[in-house]
């Protein structure tokens, strides 16, 4: 009896073990606006997400680590990818519908990002950023009413910056006016994307 209670004790040792190896699956950074809006909006005139990296298959958090630590198998993962890119995206036109966040008049060409890879302790300015904008043109049913959609791909240099670490992210007028600002963290939970502000005007 003593020896199937042992075998009993190790089988559910190793089960918890190996749960906690397993963990949950890293979808990638997950942005939020900083402060959260004071009331609930249908949209935000910015959206910013993480591009897709194939760096995070198969990545996981580790149960019940602080702070939290990741593994691919059995293998211990400390650092992003050398490289991260984020995609940014703003939507000129349809004031009436801009009431949760109104922003000041500013030339989207002309937009500045601030990028900061910040843990517990401090913020450092991540090196390394290039940015590739394009404006693209607005849908036909509202040619007359909206300015134009933009689109951002910040590439950030993330070599042997710590998995716990998040992107800190400020968006300016081309004279320094803080537009937004995003904070990005590893998240295990699917991001849902965000209902784009023409697709919600064309169904009214």
């Amino acid at each position: 009896m003593s020896s199937y209670k042992s075998y009993v004790l190790i089988a559910l040792s190793a089960l918890l073990v190996s749960e906690a190896w397993a963990g949950k699956t890293v979808n990638g950074l997950s942005f939020e606006l900083s402060p959260p809006p004071t009331k609930q909006c249908i949209y935000q005139p910015f959206q910013v997400r993480h591009e897709p990296n194939a760096f995070f298959k198969g990545l996981k958090e580790v149960k019940g680590k602080s702070p939290p630590q990741y593994r691919k198998g059995h293998d211990i993962v400390a650092n992003y990818p050398d490289s991260t890119t984020v995609r940014v995206e703003f939507w000129q036109g349809l004031p009436e519908m801009n009431s949760c966040s109104p922003l000041p008049t500013f030339d989207p060409a002309k937009l500045k990002f601030h990028v900061e890879w910040q843990n517990s302790s401090q913020a450092v300015p991540a090196k390394g950023n290039s940015v590739d904008s394009q404006e693209l043109s607005p849908q036909t049913w509202c040619e007359d009413k909206c300015a134009g959609h933009w689109v951002y791909a910040l590439r950030i240099d993330s070599e042997d910056v710590p998995l716990q670490s998040n992107l800190v992210l400020t968006i300016e007028t081309e004279g320094g006016t803080r537009l937004a600002k995003y904070v990005g963290k590893l998240s295990t939970t699917k991001v849902q994307q965000q209902q784009h502000p023409f697709d919600i005007a064309a169904s009214q």
